[in-house]
């Protein structure tokens, strides 16, 4: 009967361990996590304490995960940290992963989050999102290396508006500048970017210096122009360059069931590895009395 006992106990740590794993987002190198899952006027920082200050009422709303930020496209919605911060790209790399909803009512460019390199706030760097066009990007002072999320290549012609549709989406963009390269991730589904809006080889600067000012949501570093319009939440920043398996792991975490372009349903594949092993342990315990 102890023998059973500790079958059926190990059974279940099983299955407990492989739903935690299918659940646990990447830690190494994370140096800001906003969940926006505490009310009231502060957005919290659960990793280094850089907390920043919340304008307005009634700013949390239904996130993709507990409740997210709103943004009205106002400047006075933004947030920004305008003093030294835990430096950025450090080892000059970046990984930026957040989930949003866009409003498409607003036609000029949603910046996500932007920051600087020094007390200079025009030394900068932004991710974001045009109105017009869809596409998905980042720029800094000395060029524009993009990605396309309307490139027919990847996901066909149908997605042209993917990102600007009032869903949520999980955006992604991982900068490496050691290798040249920047990749943007939308829903689990890669992007190469691939150099500035009229194609000028010299534009593609991946070497950018640590990000230690002016850390700013939904905005560019001025507060004024392409400020965010729609909600955001789950906003991560890490100090290093992420491998696709943990973009998509990131995706997985918030993602019901798995979606076009993410991974296979990592959740639902070892919660059946538990359950399975469960009902085998099942079955040994009715075999056991029957004897």
């Amino acid at each position: 009967m102890k023998k059973i006992l500790s079958i059926f106990v190990g059974a279940i740590m099983i299955a407990a361990l492989c739903i935690s794993a299918s659940a646990a987002a990447p830690t190494e190198g994370l140096i800001y996590y906003y969940s926006f899952d505490t009310a009231g006027s502060t957005a919290i920082d659960s990793v280094n304490g850089i907390n920043l200050a919340i304008a307005g009422e009634n700013r949390f709303v239904e996130g993709i995960s507990g409740t997210g930020l709103s943004f009205d496209g106002s400047s006075d919605q933004v947030l920004q940290l305008g003093q030294p911060i835990t430096a950025i790209n450090s080892q000059n790399a970046v990984t930026v992963s957040l989930w949003a909803k866009f409003d498409a009512s607003q036609e000029t460019d949603h910046t996500l989050i932007g920051w600087g390199s020094g007390a200079d706030p025009d030394n900068y760097y932004r991710l974001f999102v045009q109105g017009g066009s869809h596409n998905i990007g980042s720029q800094t002072n000395t060029g524009y290396p993009y990605g396309w999320n309307n490139n027919a290549d990847v996901v066909g012609e149908e997605n042209v508006k993917l990102i600007l549709d009032d869903n949520w989406h999980h955006i992604a963009m991982v900068h490496d500048g050691a290798e040249g390269t920047i990749t943007f991730y939308i829903d689990g589904i890669a992007y190469p970017g691939f150099g500035a809006p009229d194609g000028s080889a010299d534009a593609q600067d991946y070497k950018i210096g640590p990000m230690t000012y002016w850390l700013t949501i939904g905005s560019m570093h001025d507060k004024v122009s392409a400020n965010f319009k729609g909600v955001m939440d789950e906003l991560r920043i890490y100090d290093g360059a992420l491998t696709a398996d943990q973009i998509s792991a990131l995706y997985d975490i918030n993602n019901e069931g798995g979606g076009e372009g993410g991974s296979p349903d990592t959740f639902d594949m070892l919660t059946t590895v538990g359950i399975a092993a469960l009902i085998s342990t099942a079955g040994v315990v009715l075999s056991k009395k029957r004897r």
